[in-house]
């Protein structure tokens, strides 16, 4: 028996009341299993261009914690 657990980039994070929705307009190019990590980069980018996490070079709590899971 398999049981498979969903974590999306906002559970590991610790962000709370949030929603990020990306979309992707499909222009002919397949990007394979690679869609799931450049859309959980997406995901990221807007949640650090909207400050509700630290930003890449930051030393803040929070992106330290998300580095250790």
């Amino acid at each position: 028996m398999f049981l498979l657990v969903h974590v999306s980039p906002l559970q590991i994070l610790d962000v709370k009341n949030v929603i990020v929705v990306v979309s992707r307009w499909f222009g002919g190019i397949l990007l394979g299993g690679d869609r799931f990590k450049l859309i959980n980069n997406a995901a990221r980018d807007a949640l650090e261009m909207g400050t509700y996490i630290a930003s890449a070079g930051s030393d803040d709590v929070t992106k330290k914690k998300s580095k250790k899971r």
